[in-house]
């Protein structure tokens, strides 16, 4: 939701648009036949990603712009957040893009291992972007470019982070569980914790 828009994405590259959550209408898409995994907003831009790991803006949520990029090599991509002036862009095999305007993007690297390591999540939050990678690696950064390694103290497959103030929330370590901590990034104090719904879903 960005400029009171409300936007939806979803299979085949639809995307939809409403005012109020109630009345949507269909909106001409880039994305082709992929499925579009996210749209995000940050900064008065709309961003969408998708299967194929194309990358598109908007100003408007109705006008949409395919963005060239090189980082993504057609993997899939899962998402976006948003921070100190850079947009970063993140999904399978451990792709990672960087852009201060949602155009031009920059691959980047995190420090995930390839393969099945796959960034699942990302929250700029504190100062500092997070980002999780599936086989139960978190890394840090501030600038959205060096990173470092957080010590979460567990092993686990990682879907999503999510932080509220100093509690944060690392989730499904090992189907539906999630690792809480009320300081920030210090773990060693952390407890786990079950979730409701589908074991990869998150909250």
């Amino acid at each position: 939701h960005g400029n009171g828009l409300y936007v939806a994405c979803g299979a085949s590259g639809v995307i939809l648009t409403s005012p109020d959550g109630i009345t949507w209408t269909a909106r001409t898409s880039v994305h082709g036949s992929n499925q579009i995994n996210a749209v995000f907003f940050a900064d008065n831009l709309f961003l969408a990603c998708d299967f194929s790991g194309n990358i598109s803006t908007s100003t408007d949520g109705i006008n949409w712009t395919l963005r060239s990029n090189s980082f993504a090599s057609s993997n899939t991509l899962f998402g976006f957040t948003y921070g100190a002036g850079q947009y970063l862009c993140f999904g399978n095999n451990a792709v990672l893009g960087s852009s201060p305007d949602g155009i031009t993007w920059t691959a980047q690297n995190a420090g995930f291992t390839g393969g099945s390591n796959s960034i699942q999540d990302g929250v700029y939050a504190n100062g500092s972007f997070l980002l999780c990678g599936k086989v139960g690696d978190v890394r840090r950064s501030f600038d959205g470019i060096n990173w470092s390694t957080i010590d979460i103290g567990a092993t686990g497959t990682l879907f999503g982070i999510n932080v509220n103030g100093s509690q944060t929330k690392l989730i499904n370590l090992e189907q539906g569980s999630k690792l809480v901590t009320s300081d920030f990034l210090n773990f060693a104090g952390s407890t786990t914790q079950s979730t409701q719904g589908a074991a990869n879903r998150y909250v």
